[in-house]
């Protein structure tokens, strides 16, 4: 099911760190914020190339304030879903997402494959396990996801066992103390879900009935003092 779900996003692009306009920005300015982008790193993107595209989640908003346009620490740019015209344009666009570094005005946009749950979690320790000098290099590439382990070694490791293994084997010792921290720190900023409390149609009517009588009480009383 996992493979069958990440090849239909085989068009599909995400990208991190587009400043967001909030509740003000329309499909069509996303579109446009996006071929703006992608035109900068790859002089070989035509207008029809992009299909569409949409942010991800609620747009976000400032406490005390009703402009969407601004963000904090807090409500980062939502993330952006982008479906490209074929699979031959969205591999020339990833080639091109390194020239991203060299361009101030996008230092913290990110442009990966968009890819499942699963996989963007393993995506996600590879990478950190890269950072932290665990393994040499990682990558994605049709959905595949592949690690170079210090032995120059490539593999591929699309589930969550396979990098399980790969780390165990293959990386520096101490690696799967670096895995066992991500999930801890995961599972501490996992907000506890709270399940919504449902009324019956009778306590609601009860509910009202009380809150009537007490208003009624009130109006009594009030009625009272004057006279």
């Amino acid at each position: 099911m996992d493979a069958l779900e990440q090849y239909s996003r085989r068009d599909l692009i995400r990208i991190n760190g587009i400043p967001d306009g909030g509740i003000y920005e329309s499909s069509l300015q996303t579109n446009e914020l996006v071929k703006e982008l992608i035109k900068t790193i790859d002089e070989d993107l035509a207008p029809e190339d992009i299909i569409r595209s949409h942010r991800i989640g609620k747009p976000p908003t400032r406490e005390g304030k009703e402009d969407g346009r601004v963000n904090n620490k807090f409500q980062p740019p939502r993330q952006i879903i982008v479906k490209i015209k074929d699979h031959n344009v969205k591999k020339r666009t990833l080639g091109c997402r390194k020239f991203l570094k060299g361009k101030s005005e996008y230092q913290y946009v990110r442009m990966n494959e968009d890819l499942t749950k699963p996989r963007n979690a393993i995506a996600y320790k590879a990478r950190q396990l890269s950072i932290e000098r665990h393994l040499r290099d990682t990558w994605t590439v049709d959905g595949k996801i592949y690690v170079k382990d210090n032995q120059m070694q490539v593999h591929v490791v699309n589930t969550m066992p396979a990098f399980q293994s790969f780390v165990s084997i293959y990386c520096c010792p101490g690696s799967m103390d670096v895995l066992d921290r991500l999930d801890y720190n995961n599972k501490q900023n996992r907000r506890e879900y709270t399940p919504p409390q449902l009324t019956t149609y009778a306590e609601a009517r009860a509910k009202e009935l009380a809150e009537r009588a007490s208003s009624n009480t009130s109006a009594e009383n009030t009625s009272v003092k004057m006279s």
